[in-house]
């Protein structure tokens, strides 16, 4: 999870920041097809984006949603395999071509499989689902219209999962993905910076 501006909390709970304006890979994981008789994996890659604000403060502005589906094994995906989509405030843009206004809900077919988003407009969250492939993600854009360093909500982005995620070394691994494994230690962090 990313939150605020930004601050990182790992699968395995371990706390950081990313002051600044980046990108970065949160999470690289696979996911079981939930149609097993077709014998599909769910290839994902979230990262986040971070910018600087008018009034000098780093935020995560987006998240982009990096996906393939299908039985290629995940170390020989290539680019054109998978299916991106950017997930900021001013909306939703694809890889495909596809670009949706903050607020538009929308469904999207890749090969077959359904994609959705829905906009919450009380909470402000944009909810990225693919639900054959049990993965959600969240996000809620930082408001430059509160008051500098008062926000009313949260902004930041979530990543949920089926518990069959499969995190795949050396990819899914601190620091190549910041939100690391689900069997890593709270302090992921200070563990990795005593090594270096």
């Amino acid at each position: 999870m990313v939150r605020a501006d930004p601050h990182l909390v790992s699968f395995g709970q371990a706390r950081g920041d990313i002051p600044l304006p980046c990108r970065y890979r949160l999470a690289r994981f696979t996911t079981p097809f939930s149609e097993e008789s077709l014998g599909w994996t769910c290839s994902f890659e979230i990262s986040a984006f971070n910018v600087i604000s008018q009034s000098g403060r780093y935020f995560a502005a987006g998240v982009e949603v990096k996906f393939a589906v299908g039985t290629i094994p995940t170390e020989s995906l290539r680019e054109k395999d998978y299916i991106k989509f950017e997930i900021s405030h001013g909306g939703v843009v694809g890889s495909d071509g596809s670009a949706h206004v903050w607020g538009s809900d929308f469904q999207s077919l890749f090969n077959n499989v359904l994609i959705r988003c829905n906009f919450d407009p009380q909470l402000v969250i944009a909810a990225f689902c693919i639900p054959k492939c049990g993965i959600s993600v969240r996000f809620r854009a930082y408001d430059e219209d509160d008051e500098p360093g008062v926000q009313v909500r949260m902004p930041g982005v979530s990543i949920a999962m089926t518990k069959k995620a499969v995190f795949n070394q050396p990819l899914s691994s601190y620091p190549k993905s910041l939100c690391g494994r689900p069997d890593d230690t709270d302090t992921l962090y200070e563990d990795r910076g005593q090594e270096l």
